[in-house]
């Protein structure tokens, strides 16, 4: 107890004769705090503390039982990448001499998954309700694009999206840019509208101030 790695020394009333190369003594690893305390796959995360192995491969950490890349090391911190299906909860540090866990929870912020949407088809300002999970994660609103156009959503969960196909969207993928990361979903058909059905006006009949609405229309209106 309290040695130190260095040298082992031999004294005798002859003299003293010492190693040739060092001896190591490993303690158990201490974690004093890590940065930042939530985050997303793929994120660097910094463990603070001291004991670690200056061999980034000889620290082995773990997200719950999820491995991590170690990218950096030296006594007194870790830098790691945060792994993809990390889970909340604790941080564990294996090293030669011993194992140790983080004082506080990490926070992971998962990417959002999306199962499937209805309708698949429609046109504009038709309501479309998608379903999947970890939408709105870590408390951050999502943002939705139908074929790179921004979509107004309505109502969010945690398992779904209602929001209004935008105007002048095209046929191709709805996207979910979640605090996580993004998801991507294929395919909403964009209905080919006959003018008489993609234009309305109202009221009608009347004698006073009439509304003209081409919101649906897929072509321009002069």
């Amino acid at each position: 107890a309290g040695a130190s790695t260095g040298k082992i020394i031999i004294k005798t009333l002859g003299g003293q004769v010492e190693s040739a190369s060092p001896f190591a003594v490993w303690y158990p690893p201490v974690i004093s705090d890590f940065n930042p305390g939530k985050a997303k796959a793929g994120t660097r995360l910094t463990l603070n503390g001291h004991n670690f192995a200056e061999a980034a491969n000889r620290n082995v950490v773990q997200f719950g039982s999820t491995p991590a890349e170690v990218l950096e090391a030296s006594a007194t911190h870790l830098l790691v990448k945060v792994p993809a299906t990390a889970p909340t909860g604790k941080i564990w540090v294996q090293t030669p001499g011993g194992r140790t866990s983080t004082p506080t929870e990490f926070t992971f912020i998962p990417v959002p998954e999306i199962s499937g949407f209805t309708p698949t088809q429609g046109s504009a300002g038709t309501t479309v309700t998608i379903t999947g999970r970890h939408f709105n994660a870590d408390g951050q609103t999502d943002t939705v694009f139908f074929n790179n156009k921004p979509a107004k959503v309505l109502k969010a969960t945690e398992i779904s999206l209602e929001v209004v196909a935008p105007r002048g969207i095209t046929s191709g993928t709805i996207l979910v840019a979640g605090a996580g990361g993004r998801a991507v979903a294929t395919r909403f058909v964009v209905l080919d509208l006959k003018p008489q059905d993609a234009i309305s006006v109202y009221p009608n009949p009347t004698k006073a101030d009439i509304t003209i609405n081409w919101f649906k229309a897929n072509f321009e209106v002069e």
